[in-house]
């Protein structure tokens, strides 16, 4: 975990219980910050522009134009699955865009949390597979939640997943995604769903943040030939997601069965409730 991290951070947070640390912030010229246990606390070092050169260097594996596709989109993955958000000066010519002058990172470290998912499988998969909509805001969970709940699936219920991990932060080298899980890596989510259907023949497949309306388009198309999906989106709240048109087709298809909303208060992760729609 954080191998990409220059050595200046690697020594200091030795100090620290890396199952405790949820983010890191490091801004050029400013303390850098861990969020623990829903706290930003100082790390002890103050960031540089090097320092942060030397983490994109080490992230892209010294091949900026390898990771142009994730750089276009201001973020990048670590080998065990770390989330890194880019601040900079964005540059487009044509069709090429990228970052420059890095001015700060946002480090989102992912958890494995086994069977956090295992209740709200219980009352989902009761009598039959259904399909999911997991909700939460940016940090809440979903994503170890989705994880754990592709897990759940082929090693409980004996089915065969199909995961799209299209930025690589759903399986990372560390995590149990199940004995009968395919996972299908940096893949956009709409072409894993139109060619993982015919190919991969998959039970149920899993994958994370809809963003856009071909891969809704997608999810009706994967359920209407006899898929079941668990599929996630941001939102606090069911209304709140329902009040987005990029959701309009799925709700008036009536695709989802079941929604869970998943909340960071008490603790992210926190089941808030699981409708059935």
């Amino acid at each position: 975990m954080l191998e990409f991290l220059p050595e200046e951070f690697s020594a200091v947070l030795k100090n620290f219980d890396l199952k405790n640390v949820d983010e890191l912030r490091l801004r050029v010229g400013k303390p850098s910050f861990a969020l623990i246990n829903g706290k930003f606390l100082p790390v002890g070092v103050t960031v540089t522009q090097a320092a942060l050169r030397k983490t994109i260097t080490a992230l892209t594996e010294h091949s900026l134009y390898r990771y142009e596709e994730n750089l276009k989109n201001c973020y990048l993955v670590g080998s065990c699955g770390e989330r890194v958000g880019i601040c900079g000066e964005r540059v487009v010519g044509g069709d090429v865009g990228s970052v420059k002058n890095v001015s700060s990172l946002c480090i989102r470290l992912p958890r494995e949390v086994k069977n956090c998912a295992y209740k709200t499988c219980e009352t989902v998969f009761k009598n039959a597979i259904k399909n999911l909509l997991v909700i939460s805001a940016p940090g809440a969970g979903k994503t170890t939640f989705l994880r754990d709940t592709a897990r759940i699936l082929s090693d409980n219920y004996y089915k065969n997943v199909l995961l799209i991990d299209e930025k690589g932060e759903l399986s990372g080298k560390s995590f149990d995604v199940g004995k009968r899980t395919d996972v299908m890596k940096f893949s956009g989510k709409s072409f894993g769903l139109k060619f993982g259907v015919t190919n991969m023949r998959p039970d149920v497949i899993v994958l994370d943040e809809l963003t856009e309306e071909v891969e809704t388009k997608a999810i009706i198309s994967a359920v209407y030939s006899g898929v079941n999906v668990v599929a996630s989106a941001h939102g606090a709240s069911l209304e709140n997601v329902k009040k987005r048109s990029l959701f309009a087709g799925v709700f008036a298809e009536k695709i989802f069965d079941f929604a869970v909303v998943l909340s960071d208060m008490p603790k992210v992760g926190t089941v808030k409730e699981v409708v059935s729609l």
